[in-house]
């Protein structure tokens, strides 16, 4: 009776812990907010909504400026979004100058879940990426 009781018990304390570990990993919201600096260039991302929804418009705010402040205006800025282990593909945003060293990116994720944004700028030669991450529900 008591091996049965301790096979029991085991077998819980496993569910238990497997069910923990399957959604420990996305039971937190991303953050809205993501920074980026390197070659005295400076990325910050910012998700404007925190209820995105599949098949809407999803935007992003890109800033970049220099370790000073200073806006810098990009040659290139590029956006990318996916789901992270999954296999539905990569989409690409678009991606629009809104005033100098300010750019906005709209994309339409297709279905729930755990999104990552990759934006690429190019700033004075320099290419640089950042990831943010972002969830749909």
């Amino acid at each position: 009776m008591k091996k049965v009781l301790v096979v029991v018990l085991c077998l819980m304390a496993l569910s238990v812990a497997a069910a923990y570990w399957k959604t420990s990993g996305d039971s937190a919201a991303p953050a809205l907010h993501t920074e980026f600096e390197q070659a005295d260039i400076r990325i910050d991302v910012q998700t404007e909504s925190t209820d995105l929804k599949p098949m809407h418009e999803a935007h992003f705010d890109v800033t970049l400026t220099d370790s000073s402040g200073k806006r810098l205006t990009a040659s290139k800025v590029e956006m990318t979004y996916a789901m992270p282990r999954m296999f539905c593909g990569q989409f690409n945003a678009d991606v629009k100058q809104v005033t100098q060293g300010t750019y906005l990116a709209v994309g339409v994720p297709v279905m729930e879940g755990y999104w990552e944004a990759k934006i690429t700028v190019v700033v004075n030669e320099n290419r640089l990426t950042i990831k943010h991450p972002f969830r749909v529900t």
